[in-house]
């Protein structure tokens, strides 16, 4: 099996003499011939801006599916600048047997028919540089599934630092791959850590820790439990605007605040964004975003000073935040999907074990739009009979999202900003 490291393509000297010739061959060329013509001149332009592929892997060296079940492959380059970048689009993908998988011209794959022959999809870049992935359309059960810890190989997660856990799956028919989507990921609620849909697991706590993490694929789950230390930790930081220690923002802009971590004995700065618990001392001035993909993420809500810390193992950083405008709050006002409730609008209603999504404005004297407010508003419910949580944080989309259970009746929300307040009966019906 082809691991999808390649030997290095020769940089291209000459063909930039040719040109004039191949232009003029180019036109009375067959389709074939001015495909390769304009292969030619993108390989002249890439290797004179050094941009040309020498190098590639594909995310996976073998997959299974099932007929009808896609998945989509990707691919990383490295350039004759030594620089790396997705070139899954970049590629010409083949099948060795499209009656049995096949493959989109950007890399997705469909399983097509069973089989017990295996397919293999080519991956080629302009250059002739070429990478394989096995592919099996088979019907089969999984017997197990067990999470393989990939970084750090070994050992105890390093508090701050990104650690990422593998899947594998093993069938009956005694094969074994690793899965990278449709597995569900989580973590016990007794500790500081987190995990993404991709097995990256975060953690921020100023102690040695001990954390159960949980997969599940197709119904089968295993757990496992690793420990998160921070006694390596050296140093972490705030980054943003190009200062590490103030901020300046207008009442209503955001900013997205990153943090790098160092180790002792070790002067690699790594990434750990979505690692930090942020915390801001007068929360009335500005919001932050303290959880997913949008950890970190700043807004501006009324004029002040105050300071922003990041917390990490132990370690912290701060940051004066600036905040100018007007936000002189005149009205409030309370959103069902895109449309605004209005005020003489008492209640809404939705079907049993149905969602509905609400969002909160805050409006300003002097200002003709909004700002979605919905994240740090005051939420409150009457009633167990929905659930709550807050989706798309970060975002100027955030929603306050409740989901009812199967029992009809009526719940009362209050939504509270700055002192004002807005109600609406939910009918649940």
């Amino acid at each position: 099996m082809n691991s999808g490291k390649n030997a290095a393509w020769p940089k291209v000297k000459t063909l930039a003499l040719l040109m004039p010739g191949l232009l003029l061959a180019g036109c009375n060329s067959s389709s074939s011939e001015s495909e390769d013509l304009a292969t030619a001149v993108e390989v002249a332009a890439q290797t004179e801006k050094g941009t040309l592929i020498e190098s590639f892997t594909i995310s996976e060296s073998e997959i299974i599916l099932k007929e009808d079940e896609q998945y989509q492959l990707s691919a990383e380059g490295t350039d004759q600048n030594g620089d790396n970048r997705d070139i899954t689009q970049e590629l010409t993908w083949t099948s060795s047997n499209k009656d049995i998988a096949k493959v989109s011209s950007k890399g997705q794959v469909t399983g097509v028919s069973y089989s017990t022959e295996p397919v293999t999809i080519t991956a080629t870049t302009n250059t002739g540089i070429a990478a394989e992935v096995e592919v099996l359309v088979q019907d089969l059960t999984v017997q197990s599934v067990a999470i393989r810890q990939e970084s750090p190989a070994s050992g105890d997660v390093l508090t701050c630092i990104d650690a990422s856990f593998a899947l594998d799956v093993t069938y009956t028919n005694g094969t074994t791959f690793e899965r990278t989507s449709d597995i569900t990921w989580s973590v016990d609620d007794n500790t500081t850590a987190t995990i993404d849909s991709d097995g990256t697991l975060h953690t921020y706590s100023d102690e040695v820790e001990e954390t159960t993490i949980s997969a599940t694929y197709e119904e089968v789950s295993t757990t496992k439990k690793v420990s998160a230390d921070p006694v390596n930790l050296n140093t972490i930081d705030i980054r943003s605007q190009d200062s590490t220690t103030s901020i300046a923002l207008a009442v209503g802009e955001r900013l997205q605040l990153q943090s790098r971590a160092t180790l002792s004995g070790d002067e690699t700065e790594y990434n750990a964004d979505l690692n930090i618990n942020w915390q801001l001392t007068d929360s009335t001035l500005a919001g932050v975003t303290n959880s997913g993909a949008n950890n970190g993420q700043l807004l501006a809500l009324k004029p002040g000073i105050t300071a922003i810390t990041a917390n990490c193992g132990g370690k912290t950083a701060t940051a004066t935040l600036t905040v100018s405008g007007d936000a002189t709050l005149s009205a409030l006002t309370l959103n069902q999907g895109d449309s605004a409730i209005a005020d003489d609008v008492e209640s809404i209603s939705i079907n049993a074990e149905e969602s509905v999504e609400l969002s909160l404005d805050a409006n300003f004297d002097g200002s003709t739009t909004g700002l979605n407010v919905t994240e740090f508003a005051t939420w409150s419910i009457s009633s167990t009979l929905v659930s709550s949580e807050i989706t798309s944080a970060g975002t100027e989309d955030a929603r306050y999202k409740l989901t009812s259970t199967s029992t009809t009746g009526e719940v009362v929300i209050t939504a509270t900003y700055d002192g004002s307040s807005k109600t609406i009966k939910l009918l649940i019906e």
